[in-house]
């Protein structure tokens, strides 16, 4: 965590244009201890949100009015407040994401009751995900966030400061290496609520994202979306069986939900199952809606209202994880079902001084044009040049670390700051840390009990503050996730059709 936080000081924090090499004392020990736990070296969302908090009261749930970071950039409560709603985004995510496996299980043993149960807790949890990130506009200003909070976790894929990555002196044979910065793309919890649900997102340059966001996860956050994932390919439950056959460990939910209520009378609660699945699916389009309308007011629109004449918004505005186009840009909203109980047909429809030394501050452009650029492949979970190869392998030790293979198996002003023309109070990080603190929340029992009653009314309001348009492309990744999820809704024609099949 503190060679990622004064890594990326060293690159963003200082006046002037970001370097193109990053210094041997910090690239080295950085490089290789990200290799060492089976991550790139580059500031993750992991290592910005789910290891940098603290409780304030540790009695206490670790909810957002509970929580406080450990290290921040510049400081101050816009920061503070911007990370933290994803911490409480986490804690109230964890009951949901730990019985996910389970929810699997039942769909597999044709456990009605069990399965209900599942989908039920990921649409309470969704629900108080929206509640939570309906309030980060309370001590966090769009403005503040865009010019100050966002630039230093960018990273350098994608990036029109260095269109060429970053130099890792003494690593990677020279060669510069593109790597995307902390997004919260990067949490695992909508990803595995995806793979719970089923709902696959089209081939293309939107697929390739997700899947490079999947590699910039902890390694076991990886293992735990493929075991999810490879779930899907089990279809044989206990409803369909023949004698002698055992049904599998893990079943597609998906698919047990719309053979159930293909069923008719045959199954007493294929449209309890149906309607319980439609519902889940609705709070996570409600949840993607909600984060498109965040994203256009903390990001489009003051880009929109920064940018220069000459300067293209799409260009300034674009999202700290790099998010890449796709070919048709949507920029409408469309309003979410206003209730979870009934089944409708899907949409149709196509996220000491310095800190720079002289010798090592080198320019973008002067980068440009030397070795090809490697990037982190999120399938083959290598750094690869992009159009040629270093003309010396670099050994095995300083090559880009590839993440490990998927196995089976508070709210004030608090923490340190990196940047040093700014400081916060609070506890030191050494005494924060040893509070235990600074892990997924995903024990937290008792969270969903809190889920507040008013999380609809708060999205809403918070989409109906949402006004104006912009060139960011984030705008149209989110919008085609959203819409990717609304098709998966399984209408009763839906299960009419099956069964006459």
């Amino acid at each position: 965590m503190v060679l990622s936080f004064l890594s990326h000081a060293y690159v963003w924090c200082e006046p002037g244009p970001p370097p193109a090499v990053l210094p041997a004392v910090l690239a080295v020990p950085w490089a290789r201890a990200a290799a060492a736990v089976g991550m790139p070296p580059v500031l993750t969302y992991a290592t910005y949100n789910l290891l940098n908090w603290r409780r304030l009261d540790p009695s206490l749930p670790p909810l957002l009015d509970n929580l406080a970071s450990i290290n921040n950039f510049l400081g101050g409560p816009d920061e503070e407040w911007f990370r933290l709603v994803h911490v409480d985004i986490e804690a109230r995510a964890g009951p949901a994401v730990a019985g996910l496996a389970r929810l699997q299980q039942a769909a597999a043993q044709d456990d009605a009751g069990g399965v209900l149960l599942g989908l039920g807790a990921i649409s309470a949890a969704l629900r108080a995900m929206q509640a939570t990130l309906a309030r980060i506009g309370e001590r966090c200003e769009p403005q503040q966030y865009y010019t100050r909070v966002r630039p230093p976790i960018a990273g350098w894929r994608n990036s029109p400061q260095l269109p060429q990555g970053l130099v890792y002196e003494g690593m990677y044979g020279g060669a510069p290496v593109q790597l995307y910065g902390a997004t919260g793309a990067q949490s695992s919890v909508v990803p595995a609520f995806d793979r719970v649900l089923d709902i696959r997102h089209e081939q293309g340059r939107l697929r390739d994202y997700l899947d490079a966001m999947v590699a910039h996860m902890p390694p076991p956050h990886r293992a735990f979306l493929a075991r999810l994932a490879a779930a899907n390919a089990n279809d044989n439950t206990n409803m369909g069986l023949r004698g002698g056959q055992q049904p599998a460990a893990a079943a597609n939910v998906r698919s047990y939900v719309l053979a159930a209520a293909a069923s008719g009378s045959s199954h007493s609660r294929g449209g309890e199952l149906r309607d319980a699945y439609d519902c889940a699916v609705e709070e996570l389009e409600r949840f993607r809606s909600l984060h498109r309308a965040v994203a256009q007011r903390f990001i489009v629109q003051p880009a929109s209202a920064t940018a220069p004449s000459s300067a293209s918004p799409a260009a300034a505005s674009r999202p700290t994880g790099g998010t890449v186009s796709p070919g048709a840009h949507h920029t409408h909203a469309a309003e979410a079902p206003a209730a979870c109980g009934n089944a409708s047909a899907a949409a149709p429809s196509a996220h000491s001084g310095s800190l720079h030394a002289s010798s090592h501050k080198t320019s973008a452009a002067a980068s440009e044009g030397r070795v090809a650029p490697m990037r982190f492949n999120a399938a083959a979970g290598a750094a690869a040049s992009a159009t040629a190869t270093p003309q010396r392998e670099p050994p095995l030790a300083q090559r880009p670390p590839a993440p490990a293979p998927a196995a089976a198996d508070g709210s004030g002003a608090g923490g340190s700051s990196v940047a040093a023309d700014r400081t916060s109070t609070g506890t030191s990080p050494a005494a924060a840390g040893a509070s235990g603190d600074g892990l997924v929340a995903s024990a937290a029992a008792a969270v969903l009990a809190e889920a507040a009653a008013s999380a609809e009314d708060a999205a809403a309001a918070a989409v109906a503050e949402v006004t104006g348009t912009g060139g960011s492309d984030v705008i149209p990744a989110l919008t085609s996730f959203r819409d990717a999820t609304r098709r998966h809704k399984i209408a009763a024609a839906a299960a009419s059709t099956l069964l006459e099949e």
